[in-house]
């Protein structure tokens, strides 16, 4: 019997049990999916059944997207229902704070459109204005005070 004969078989009996659910979906594969921007693999991660909103090394995806500037990533994550609220451990910054600490203003825009409260802070309190002023990340300070932020 061929290597060839020997693979079909496998590669169905493979997508059933994931199909199925006997093979789960990998939380941290997903978290490296929307570092790296790679959108099929994401949508495969979620079709597969994986929680969007699982936190891995402290961190969801949205979170990692937001970090790393990947606007594609928040869009399917946020269609998907991700909660724009959940918080990173140890620290207590949403998706909005890290976007606006970066200055990654395209996501910061989405993010509010998408409803993320601008007035949730980190465990200190500091809040995505307070922190995007500190890193003089101007367009991002602009288009939150545009969204009616609290200065004070």
């Amino acid at each position: 019997m061929s290597h060839k004969s020997l693979l079909l078989p496998s590669l169905c009996l493979v997508s059933i049990a994931l199909y199925s659910g006997l093979i789960s979906a990998n939380p941290s594969q997903l978290i490296g999916l929307a570092a790296k921007g790679d959108d099929t693999g994401l949508r495969s991660q979620i079709e597969s059944g994986v929680d969007i909103n699982t936190i891995v090394s402290g961190t969801t995806a949205l979170q990692m997207a937001a970090q790393e500037a990947r606007l594609g990533i928040v869009e399917i994550l946020i269609e998907q229902g991700a909660d724009l609220e959940l918080k990173r451990i140890p620290n207590g910054e949403t998706a909005l704070f890290i976007a606006a600490e970066k200055g990654h203003s395209d996501i910061v825009t989405r993010l509010l459109a998408a409803g993320a409260n601008p007035e949730t802070g980190n465990k200190n309190g500091a809040t995505p204005l307070f922190i995007a002023a500190q890193n003089d990340q101007l367009n991002t300070v602009k288009i939150l005070l545009e969204a009616k932020v609290d200065c004070h």
